[in-house]
């Protein structure tokens, strides 16, 4: 679907089909995704300020550029997609996504020779448990 700037602004979209869907610029701020499947969907610039993205699938969604700002996305499968780093990206998580994070962190951290023996020992402790944490095994 091209949704290029389209203004879904508080739609209701829970459990929607987005697959592969161009978002770009769209509007969502307060939408209801939950559960919404956006596998591989390109929501680069998108407006997600304070949209409802529990339990959505978005592996391998474009979320570059994305505002992010206090949207929820506990529970949202974020495998392979591409977060913002940038202050508009502060949004809700669970432990998943936080472990994940802190995991992918901590290989940048370890591989730099960065970080204190200290916090590199808590940020592995906090990240047992990862959904993924096998694959990790040897790198």
């Amino acid at each position: 679907a091209d949704l290029q700037q389209a203004d879904l602004y508080g739609a209701d979209l829970s459990k929607a089909y987005l697959r592969k869907a161009d978002l770009r610029g769209a509007d969502l701020s307060k939408a209801d995704l939950r559960e919404a499947v956006l596998c591989n969907a390109d929501l680069y610039k998108a407006l997600l300020y304070e949209a409802d993205l529990r339990g959505a699938d978005l592996r391998g969604a474009d979320l570059r550029h994305a505002e992010l700002c206090h949207a929820d996305l506990r529970g949202a499968n974020m495998d392979y997609s591409c977060l913002p780093l940038w202050c508009g990206g502060k949004f809700k998580a669970d432990a998943r996504i936080c472990k994940q994070l802190i995991a992918h962190t901590l290989i940048i951290m370890e591989l730099s020779g960065e970080g204190s023996i200290e916090l590199l020992k808590n940020m592995r402790e906090y990240k047992a448990g990862w959904h993924r944490e096998n694959e990790l095994i040897g790198k």
